[in-house]
């Protein structure tokens, strides 16, 4: 994922969360929306996009980058 569903601003790749459930974590910076890839772990295929409960505000504050 290179861009957000929401505005089609670039996102910025954070990294895995939940690996054994294939989650990748994307931020948009314009939108404030922390975006979670969930990948199948079989063929490694992107199986849907979601925004997470938290903002990438929030999730920057307590995980840092």
């Amino acid at each position: 994922m290179r861009f957000c569903l929401e505005c089609g601003g670039k996102l910025e790749t954070l990294g895995g969360a939940k690996w054994s459930s294939g989650v990748i974590l994307y931020g948009c910076s314009q939108c404030d929306i922390l975006w979670e890839a969930h990948i199948c772990s079989v063929s490694g295929r992107g199986t849907g996009y979601e925004k997470s409960d938290w903002s990438l505000a929030k999730w920057k504050k307590y995980y840092g980058k």
